[in-house]
């Protein structure tokens, strides 16, 4: 599918983030794309929808970082599983030559980076030079922007972006905040200052964001510094959900409880099941593809 802004002058329509959570189970399953008649191209006079897929994980919250990074079994509740994200990613990239991905939040990844056997590694370096497996944010975490010292700030991403320079030559251009508790001009100032050309965010005050919603201002051109000037002007994008997830928990494929069962809410399209349920979805995404493309500046509209 299409991939996020990488320049200023395009404005994304509309932007659904799919994402695989680390606090559900994660298991590697059959390819059924051939099911769908999908594919990247764009079409004139249709709104273009651009889906992410990614992963953001926590390293640290209701358990401890090496918990989420394996699957493990805890007073009868399977958590974690960020490894097992990882691995299917991996292959189902392999499956299918027009997937993407992106990943942030770099701290599990180099934990399981760091155990990989060098012929997976170079697999992995080839689908990211194919620009298929992408690299957002560049930092060991997703800081904190209400609250932290700048100088935090500035030694978890440069943590980040050496071990991507040294492991695959590459620096993110795209600022990745899906989950920060608050923000401010620093983030801005500090990203532009490093390179990058945009920064997409989540969370922000409900007053705010109903306001933006209404004026179609979700989009916008930061400053981060007025001593700097347009030096430090950065696009930003909030998503309507204010959050980093899909608007209805039921758009996962094979959602599972905390026992590993499969959560009946999930997306259903086998139709001799019984529980079929893919046009209802489909009504629901175009009604809310919609909703977020009159919330926003931009008409991706192909043209």
């Amino acid at each position: 599918m299409p991939g996020y802004v990488r320049s200023r002058r395009v404005t994304v329509a509309v932007l659904l983030l799919v994402v695989a959570c680390c606090c559900c189970h994660m298991q590697p399953v059959a390819c059924r794309s051939a099911l769908y008649n999908t594919n990247a191209t764009r079409k004139e006079g249709m709104l273009n929808v651009h889906i992410i897929s990614h992963t953001h994980n926590d390293p640290g919250w209701l358990s401890s970082f090496t918990q989420y990074h394996r699957t493990v079994t805890l007073d009868d509740h399977t958590i974690g599983g960020v490894e097992a994200i990882l691995d299917s990613v991996v292959l189902q990239l392999l499956d299918n030559p027009d997937r993407t991905f992106v990943y942030a939040d770099l701290a599990f990844f180099v934990k399981w980076w760091q155990e990989l056997h060098e012929d997976t590694k170079a697999t992995v370096r080839h689908l990211v030079q194919q620009g298929r497996f992408e690299f957002t944010g560049g930092g060991i975490v997703q800081h904190d922007e209400a609250t932290s010292h700048y100088s935090g700030m500035i030694d978890q991403m440069s943590l980040g972006m050496r071990f991507l320079q040294e492991e695959f030559g590459h620096s993110p251009k795209i600022a990745w905040q899906l989950d920060g508790f608050g923000h401010s001009n620093t983030e801005p100032l500090l990203k532009s200052m490093g390179g990058f050309e945009a920064v997409f965010f989540g969370r922000s005050d409900h007053a705010d964001m109903a306001q933006r919603k209404q004026n179609r201002s979700l989009e916008l051109i930061w400053r981060g510094s007025e001593a700097y000037g347009s030096e430090t002007d950065m696009f930003a994008s909030q998503y309507p959900t204010g959050n980093y997830g899909p608007p209805s928990m039921q758009w996962f494929f094979e959602r599972r409880d905390d026992y590993g069962k499969f959560l009946a809410d999930s997306v259903q399209d086998d139709p001799e099941t019984g529980t079929y349920n893919v046009q209802g979805l489909i009504d629901e995404f175009v009604q809310r593809a919609e909703e977020w493309q009159r919330a926003v500046q931009g008409e991706d509209n192909g043209k």
